[in-house]
């Protein structure tokens, strides 16, 4: 049987070497995932309806996809292999993104183009994701007690 004292002196040393690397794997999956929900609703991370494209843009693109052009974008954020997908994970951080040049102006918007945010958090996913780290650092600091 474990005293107090020894379970909060090994909680403590176990709280210094806490690493979330793997956990931010499983979130990474779950922002693709998510985002890939944000396209297919053509919404933003808070469900509001991404500004509708005007006639001359739809008559140029031929269609009336939004934030579709070439498709780069949309798999910077929901494919961990695109070229453009931005992700690093250290033992108490991640990283997680796009590095696609067209990305700023249309998640923050232009004089000339509408913001359309595509990048961002819905509860859902802010939910799991902390269940995800919350139960990970709760193992971490039980680990050998």
């Amino acid at each position: 049987m474990i005293e107090f004292d020894q379970f909060f002196t090994q909680i403590d040393t176990n709280s210094t070497s806490l690493d979330f690397t793997d956990v931010f794997d499983e979130v990474s999956d779950l922002l693709c995932n998510s985002h890939r929900g944000f396209f297919d609703a053509q919404s933003d991370p808070n469900g509001n309806s991404w500004v509708p494209l005007s006639p001359v843009t739809i008559r140029r693109k031929g269609h009336a996809i939004i934030l579709i052009e070439t498709d780069a974008m949309r798999e910077s954020v929901i494919s961990r292999s695109s070229p453009s997908h931005v992700e690093r994970f250290d033992t108490l951080g991640m990283e997680w993104g796009t590095n696609d040049k067209k990305g700023p102006f249309h998640q923050f918007g232009t004089m000339l183009i509408p913001q359309r945010q595509f990048v961002g958090w819905d509860d859902e996913t802010i939910n799991s994701a902390v269940d995800l780290i919350a139960d990970d650092a709760v193992k971490q600091l039980l680990s050998g007690i």
